[in-house]
């Protein structure tokens, strides 16, 4: 096998080749459309723009950091394909062939093993946050040039066959050129729905089948038996959604929205599996004549069909027998026949797969069948459960009208009551099952909102069972009674009901810990909330089947090896901008021990909702280093993931990285819990890290709390250009307010990145460390020799080093001296280029040695856009200054240009 070196030469030479080719293809376009003067721009070794316009050379530059990405993103595919041929599965880190080894060398049974799997239920949760800013027919066009890369990757073409993906290959990059990437008009909630739903249609049914033959072959590789057939003993996947759902400082989702978007998701489950079921009836040409269908096949037909008096007489049972499942499927809301529920499809499904067998054709059960029973666990007849968040305070403001409008007295200051007063009158309210109006469609709008979209909540379970419905989710949430706010705004809607063991909720509740505070404090929440009598009542009955709606409400008997269950969503966006990385990622790792503990108190497993974005940052990595630097006992009852903006396209876009980013996701949470990672700290490692979040908490929070720090980040950045982006239908803003604590961390993010100072994802680190060493100096011997070994702190450690080793000093630089007043520029300058300065020093003595020495794909890949970069950003610091100086819309819509190339050359917006 060749060395780690050579690997690593062989695959950077590739990369170099097929960019090459893509760019030679390109700048052939640009020659033959006679725009042969932006032709220079494409020559990697020294771009050169002359007097080519900005936009142009945004426009050209973008299509060249999407044909990088496309081919490194191919390449990356292609050497797992090879780690395959050649039986290195082990070797491709994060795979299932990873972890198979590494639990064989702990020695689990091979019963420890499966029913890890069974209970590891991970939960992908697509959202609509506004960091996507390429438009879907560009991106549909960018799966389509990489496609073409595969084809191309088959060495049986012939040259004139080659010659013709040539073709196609600048047919799509004039397409792009001629389209467009900017999104000239801002994307509403149906838009980024659309967008949604065909990744769940279209990607997602297709990576999951891949997927799950790679589990196969790693399974058959390590030697361990097991029974394929049955898909209750493959890695279990359920999809969420925030799209149409997600109202936290939305104005546009409306309870109307929510309730189109259930049909809409029902709609497409049902409407993908009808194809399915009709593609089946066609392989299911079995004739009786060549094998005897069982008798119990024949008789379930006779109950499909009651018009079918001789099923023995038909000469393709198999077939037939598939056509009645397909045209029992539900069709309106109120069927009276048929089926009911995806578990009666899978019933069917399996006597199918059984008459198979018993026929001697379980290779025709493996292949044709189990997908699609398969398909129905994994999707059901809801496609994706969607959760509806809303912040707490918005909650207030609903409480309180409906308060005033109950004539409870000082109803209209309940905002303002003392949390014990708060408690003590809702905790009274929800011992009784009356609510506090009949009528909400003619009162103030966040009672009608509020209780409107929980309205559309209940009528969801009603006709279709809960499967559908996600989390009941409270941003910013603070107390107790913002949790039994939420109690109460369900009993408004028709979502509680009365039992002998009380009041019960129908809807799981989850609050959402987000800043640093919240984190710190969401251990006493969570344990008021588990205490609580509504809580203890509803948690037993949550865990019933998902099928279960409101028929079923009485008192709950969950199976006794069923754990119950509460989640509990972590904020990583929102304690970074608050406290830095450091202090965000310690506050996670001791929020979640905390509650696991807490948990085993009451008897209850937390299951942790991880709300991710696509930067450093924001929670983002490799997701088996993130799932193997989790506390112990995290991942024991599943969990949940947030996918945002346009790292679902980087995913999810195309069929073999989806499916290896779900293997990242289900092996490493399955692995994590079985290998030994040696993920708990010594007392002496928490002590370093209670200190680095300390001091670096209290160095970041400096840096904002400094005199002028505003006019210094809203002039050297292009944070007012994205306030005006059109890159998701949500505001950028909360409340509307012009302040810091009101924007969002997606914007916050999203404009330190664009200027090269990366800020969010390294200030505080380097002095921290610095101050560690010099006070505490066998703490920081201690970090030094755990550095590598530590899974928590290298996950840390190596997402610093992503964010500042993309930091580029000379670019901040240039941002900066569009600050007008050289005292303020030059302040700041000085206390970002110290810091930068210092991280980068400690990074090195920690981590041994320079990134490019110790990461060298990361690296080349990383620096390898720098050239174009550098014409870009020097482009966009002119056009901001005209911008600002005009306020055109014309200069605008050239900034935004600008951000999106840039974007596209990062691989990150926020």
């Amino acid at each position: 096998m060749p060395s780690f070196e050579q690997q690593i030469n062989t695959g950077l030479e590739k990369v170099d080749r097929d960019i090459d080719h893509l760019l030679t293809c390109a700048r052939e376009v640009l020659e033959e459309i006679g725009e042969a003067e932006l032709s220079p721009l494409l020559v990697r070794e020294n771009p050169s723009a002359n007097q080519v316009p900005a936009e142009k050379t945004a426009q050209v530059l973008s299509i060249a950091f999407q044909i990088m990405n496309l081919v490194e993103e191919n390449a990356a595919n292609q050497a797992g394909r090879r780690r395959e041929t050649e039986g290195h599965t082990a070797s491709d880190t994060g795979s299932w062939g990873y972890w198979l080894k590494r639990i064989a060398e702990t020695h689990p049974t091979k019963g420890e093993l499966l029913e890890t799997i069974r209970r590891s239920t991970v939960f992908p949760v697509l959202t609509g946050h506004p960091t996507e800013a390429k438009r879907p027919s560009v991106l549909a066009a960018h799966r389509k040039l990489y496609e073409l890369l595969v084809e191309l990757e088959n060495d049986m073409y012939t040259p004139i066959e080659r010659e013709e993906f040539r073709d196609r290959i600048k047919a799509i990059i004039e397409l792009i050129w001629r389209s467009g990437e900017i999104l000239v008009e801002k994307p509403d909630v149906a838009s980024e729905r659309d967008n949604i739903l065909n990744y769940l249609t279209q990607k997602f049914p297709v990576a999951i089948e891949i997927s799950d033959a790679r589990f196969r072959a790693a399974m058959s590789q390590a030697g361990i038996e097991w029974d394929e057939s049955d898909v209750n003993s493959y890695p279990r996947i359920h999809l969420g959604s925030w799209v149409g759902g997600d109202r936290d400082g939305h104005p546009f989702v409306t309870a109307e929205v929510t309730a189109e978007t259930f049909a809409q998701l029902r709609s497409a489950a049902l409407s993908t599996l009808a194809k399915k079921l009709k593609q089946l009836g066609k392989d299911m040409a079995l004739s009786q004549l060549f094998q005897s269908p069982p008798a119990y096949l024949l008789e379930r037909i006779s109950q499909l069909d009651p018009k079918c008096l001789n099923p023995g007489d038909i000469e393709e049972p198999w077939k037939r027998f598939a056509e009645l499942v397909r045209e029992n499927l539900p069709r309106g809301k109120k069927a009276d026949k048929g089926y009911k529920q995806p578990s009666e499809v899978i019933a069917d499904l399996q006597i199918l797969q059984r008459s198979l067998a018993d026929s001697g054709a379980q290779r025709l059960a493996n292949l044709y069948v189990r997908p699609i029973i398969r398909f129905l666990d994994t999707f059901g007849f809801h496609m994706a459960a969607l959760d509806i968040r809303q912040n707490s305070g918005y909650h207030d403001r609903a409480m309180s009208q409906l308060l005033v409008a109950a004539g409870v007295e000082d109803g209209e200051n309940f905002a303002d009551w003392s949390e014990e007063r708060r408690v003590a009158f809702l905790s009274e309210e929800l011992t009784r099952a009356r609510p506090f109006a009949q009528d909400h469609e003619h009162m103030e709008p966040e009672v009608r909102e509020a209780v409107g979209a929980l309205k559309e909540v209940a009528n969801q379970i009603r006709d279709y069972g809960r499967a559908g419905v996600g989390q009941a989710i409270i941003s910013m949430t603070r107390s107790l009674s913002d949790l039994l706010v939420l109690y109460t705004l369900c009993r408004e809607a028709g979502l509680t009901r009365m039992t002998d063991k009380g009041n019960i909720c129908l809807v799981p509740i989850s609050p959402l810990f987000e800043t640093l505070d919240d984190l710190e404090n969401s251990e006493a929440i969570m344990d008021a909330f588990l205490a609580h009598p509504m809580t203890q009542a509803s948690l037993p009955w949550q865990q019933r089947a998902l099928d279960e709606g409101f028929a079923n409400y009485g008192v709950p008997s969950p199976c006794p090896d069923t754990p119950l269950i509460q989640e509990a969503m972590l904020g990583y966006s929102d304690s970074n901008k608050d406290s830095g990385i450091i202090a965000s990622q310690w506050g996670l790792y001791n929020a979640q021990t905390r509650l696991i503990a807490l948990g085993e108190k009451y008897g209850v497993k937390i299951r942790f909702f991880h709300g991710r974005g696509g930067t450093v940052s924001r929670g983002a990595g490799p997701t088996h280093r993130f799932l193997e630097a989790l506390p112990e006992g995290s991942l024991a009852p599943g969990s949940r993931v947030t996918e945002q903006g346009e790292i679902i396209a980087q995913k999810y876009g195309n069929f073999l990285t989806a499916a290896r980013n779900l293997e990242l996701l289900v092996a490493g949470s399955v692995g994590s819990q079985l290998a030994e990672s040696h993920n708990t700290p010594t007392p002496e490692l928490a002590e370093a890290m209670s200190f680095l979040s300390e001091y670096s908490a209290k160095t970041y929070r400096g840096l904002l709390q400094e005199d002028d720090f505003l006019t210094f980040y809203r002039t050297a950045t292009p944070i007012d250009a994205l306030e005006q982006s059109r890159i998701g239908s949500r505001p950028s803003r909360r409340s509307g307010k012009p302040s810091l604590k009101d924007l969002r961390a997606i914007p916050w993010v999203f404009s330190w990145n664009q200027s090269r100072f990366y800020m969010p994802g390294w200030y505080g680190v380097g002095s921290s460390i610095a101050a560690l060493k010099s006070e505490k100096p066998e703490l920081f011997a201690a970090l030094k020799k755990s550095a590598k070994t530590w899974p928590f702190l290298r996950y840390v450690l190596y997402n610093v080093e992503n964010s500042v080793e993309s930091a580029n000093r000379s670019i901040m630089d240039s941002y900066a001296r569009l600050v007008s007043d050289d005292k303020i520029r030059e302040r700041f300058l000085k206390l970002i280029h110290d810091e930068r300065a210092a991280t980068r020093e400690a990074l090195g003595q920690l981590l041994d040695g320079p990134l490019e020495k110790r990461r060298p794909r990361f690296y080349k890949t990383l620096h390898a856009r720098d050239k174009w970069l550098d014409l870009l950003h020097a482009q966009q610091i002119e056009l901001l200054a005209s911008w600002r100086a005009s306020g055109s819309e014309e200069n605008l819509r050239n900034v935004l240009q600008s951000i999106n190339a840039i974007a596209a050359g990062l691989r990150t917006t926020g």
